[in-house]
């Protein structure tokens, strides 16, 4: 027994001999460690700016190009804005054939993904845009993808008509939403779905406007730096500033659209001209206030921020970016006084689903009983006008009368963005067209129709671009989100909270956000 304890003594002995040993290695070896470590950082300290430069052009010019592979663009003639695409096949099939295609999944890996799934390229979102232009504006290697149609007697548009361009005018009592839509310039086609514009009569209306359409933009190099690196070129004279202003939706909050500023931010060519504002002003209004309000409450708070920031005089370019209900509020907040002095500066304005032509004609049953409950117990103000049930007559409703002095012709360019997988605001309402349903609408159709003519008539002076997504496919088993997916909750949130939406739509259009 006693040779047994001096043997485990013994041993015990040894084993600390030999955890010292280690100890003192491991620290000798942390040293020359910590020395190279620290030499490293003071060397990637020194050359931080070029570093990230040159390996931030290879990644964004990859991602660019992966980005472009699901990325249509169809260049279509002014006239035909007020109606949604026919023929050919649908966002959501072209969607579906491409994440299916072989080309498309042989596609290489991103070199970097934030998340597995990002490094799939069935999972990428899908973009099928349509940019409107009079004819002779379009490039010349895609004039012979813009429909023409002038066959048909019609002036053709580098020849404008000499006639007059119709008028809305006082109405025959009764008439009919197709009645008004010929009176005003739009024409119903064959088979009762196709709703364009009278070729010849915007043009020439275009021709003796004293403003002229704006220039497309220059396409924009993104700039992923730091904030503290030096700044890149910007298109504002020095001292002048970029005023942004994300404006959330129902029952929204100020963070809601932090994603979409945090991509804008990280690829702006120049930050240090970049100015934020998160509204704030209407988190606790939306469910209960009307959009007159709401629109109160926003110009007050950009008024606010305006001084505050010392940016009355140095905000050479105002741009809005709006969710939801935020689109509504942000053109009623434009019509206020406070904000006059802004509307020469409007640059851009991005609507990511918004519900401009209220929610008439849904096909979502179960949005349509959640709103009509909001609106019965809750005495949803702004749902009652979403609804055009605000006043006795259609045309005295809040919508109407707001399409009517509307301000969004007052900005360089408009970007309508919708999915037709969002099935909480109707497609047709997002897109600010037509649709089959209010043709045939006795009591609505008419101030329909109407509101879609006071809006995008005026626009002839802005760059119109119509962009539809289809979002990832869900891959989830957990029942909460396959009944988004259901009613369509899903899509009309990815437009807050998708990283790969928000990722390639702020790269891919950024050019309309300097």
């Amino acid at each position: 027994g006693e040779q047994g304890a001096g043997d485990a003594e013994m041993g015990g002995s040894e084993a600390l001999a030999v955890a010292g040993a280690a100890t003192a290695l491991l620290h000798d070896l942390s040293g020359l460690v910590w020395e190279e470590w620290q030499a490293y950082l003071d060397a990637a300290r020194l050359g931080c700016h070029s570093l990230v430069t040159s390996l931030s052009q290879s990644y964004l010019a990859d991602r660019a190009e992966r980005f472009g592979e699901s990325l249509f663009r169809e260049p279509r003639l002014f006239e035909q804005r007020a109606y949604m695409p026919q023929g050919g096949a649908d966002p959501t099939t072209i969607a579906k054939a491409l994440r299916t295609s072989m080309y498309f999944r042989a596609l290489p890996p991103p070199p970097l993904a934030e998340v597995p799934r990002a490094a799939s390229t069935e999972s990428q979102c899908v973009f099928v845009e349509q940019w409107h232009s009079s004819k002779h504006d379009l490039p010349s290697s895609q004039r012979a993808l813009a429909p023409d149609r002038t066959a048909g007697g019609a002036s053709s548009p580098a020849e404008p008509a000499t006639a007059e361009p119709a008028t809305a005018g006082p109405l025959p009592e009764g008439a009919t939403p197709l009645e008004l839509a010929r009176r005003l310039g739009l024409e119903l086609g064959g088979k009762g779905r196709d709703y364009g514009l009278r070729a010849g009569e915007l043009e020439h209306q275009a021709a003796r406007s004293a403003r002229a359409a704006p220039a497309w933009p220059e396409p924009v190099t993104p700039r992923l730096s730091l904030s503290w690196m030096p700044s890149g070129r910007s298109p504002l004279p020095p001292g002048k500033h970029h005023l942004y202003v994300f404006v959330h939706g129902f029952h929204g909050n100020a963070l809601d659209l932090r994603g979409f500023r945090n991509q804008l931010a990280l690829l702006l060519p120049d930050k240090s001209c970049a100015r934020f504002l998160m509204s704030s002003s209407n988190e606790d209004f939306t469910a209960t206030s009307s959009f007159e309000e709401m629109g109160e409450n926003l110009a007050n708070e950009v008024r606010a921020f305006l001084r505050s920031e010392s940016l009355d005089q140095s905000a050479a370019r105002v741009s809005f970016v709006c969710h939801s209900f935020g689109s509504i509020i942000a053109r009623a907040a434009l019509r206020k006084p406070q904000l006059e002095a802004l509307l020469p500066r409007l640059h851009t304005y991005i609507s990511l689903s918004g519900p401009h032509l209220g929610m008439l004609y849904t096909s979502n049953m179960l949005v349509e009983l959640g709103v009509w409950g909001l609106r019965k117990w809750k005495n949803a103000q702004c749902l009652t006008e979403l609804s055009l049930k605000d006043a006795k007559q259609p045309t005295d409703t809040f919508l109407y009368t707001l399409s009517k002095g509307d301000m969004l012709a007052r900005f360089t360019n408009v970007l309508l963005v919708s999915s037709a997988e969002d099935r909480y605001v109707p497609h047709h309402s997002a897109r600010l067209q037509l649709c089959p349903e209010a043709m045939h609408d006795p009591r609505f159709g008419t101030a329909f129709v109407s509101m879609v003519h006071n809006i995008l008539s005026p626009l002839q002076c802005s760059n119109l671009v119509h962009v539809d997504v289809s979002f990832l496919p869900l891959i989830s088993t957990k029942l909460v989100h396959q009944l988004d997916q259901a009613i369509g909750r899903k899509a009309h949130i990815d437009f807050l909270e998708q990283q790969a939406f928000l990722q390639m739509f702020v790269q891919m259009y950024l050019s309309y956000l300097v």
